[in-house]
């Protein structure tokens, strides 16, 4: 897949306690170079033609990049929208612009003042990460947009979580072989009210993703599902709480990643003794662990 000329954002999606960063990533590490060595199309590939990247890409891109981080905003994005009027069909440049528009309505979430002017922000996002998805024929690259514009829509953004679920269902059909994808998928299923198709989809996953073949979103979701969901069958939870320590298990018995298994095996206990338990001497038992590990798991990880 090619990188060059826009910026890129991560192959999976992004766990929760990053999604909040996600544009500020995206911004710092936009690239500036030449698409090289395009592959010839084969009649497999999709009719998608991808637009040779113009002559004063590179140079502009620069800029753009300069301005936005020496905060001159307005005048970035009003670069970005010029060179997309005369440049249509490039899809990075369409990537570029909605990353703009993104990161400045991000920027005004927490003013109640600006909540109209940051939909319309958002929603140009959302336009131009369309068209930087029909444009783009690699199916990373299209799965890689909608996993923005699930965020776009969801929770965080516009909060229209029937657009946010479709886009979720679109990346697990471009994105199989990702287990992060049924994660967002219960999360935004979730979100909407959907909690027995959201458990439907976490239960599915288990079968499809053997335990060393899941991420830490999925293991996370697994917990968030339990603590988040009302009324989840006692079977259910306690099937996916199982997975979620047997995961952290795994972890912690690597020193690489034993910090984030103490931290996931913290928040495991939590919600089993927030949510299955019934005992209340057990209760208390499994939230002193629970705060045990998460102390334990917190200092080794600012060791690091």
């Amino acid at each position: 897949m090619n990188t060059c000329g826009k910026h890129h954002p991560p192959s999976r999606t992004l766990s929760r306690s990053a999604a909040a960063a996600l544009s500020l990533l995206l911004l710092l590490v936009q690239p500036a170079c030449r698409r090289e060595g395009a592959q010839p199309e084969t009649v497999q590939q999709t009719a998608v033609r991808e637009y040779e990247t113009p002559e004063e890409w590179n140079e502009l891109n620069l800029e753009t990049v300069r301005l936005f981080r020496e905060g001159q905003r307005a005048e970035s994005t009003a670069m970005l929208e010029s060179f997309v009027e005369r440049h249509p069909d490039f899809a990075d440049g369409h990537f570029s612009l909605a990353t703009n528009y993104e990161f400045i309505a991000r920027e005004m979430k927490e003013d109640p003042g600006q909540a109209s002017e940051r939909e319309r922000h958002l929603e140009t996002a959302i336009v131009h990460y369309k068209r930087f998805r029909e444009l783009k024929s690699d199916p990373e690259d299209r799965a890689q947009a909608s996993n923005l514009l699930i965020h776009l829509y969801g929770p965080d953004g516009l909060n229209r979580m029937d657009e946010a679920v479709a886009f979720a269902r679109q990346f697990v059909t471009e994105r199989p072989t990702a287990p992060a994808g049924p994660a967002m998928l219960a999360r935004m299923l979730r979100s909407q009210g959907s909690y027995d198709a959201a458990t439907d989809v976490l239960l599915e996953s288990l079968q499809r993703f053997p335990p060393d073949e899941r991420d830490s979103d999925l293991n996370d979701e697994l917990v968030a599902h339990v603590q988040e969901t009302p009324h989840l069958p006692r079977g259910d939870a306690e099937r996916l709480l199982a997975e979620a320590l047997s995961a952290a298990e795994s972890q912690i018995a690597v020193p690489a990643t034993r910090a984030v298994g103490l931290l996931a095996k913290s928040r495991a206990l939590r919600a089993a003794a927030e949510r299955i338990e019934q005992d209340p001497v057990r209760q208390r038992e499994l939230a002193a662990e629970s705060e045990r590990l998460g102390k334990e798991g917190l200092a080794l990880l600012l060791r690091q």
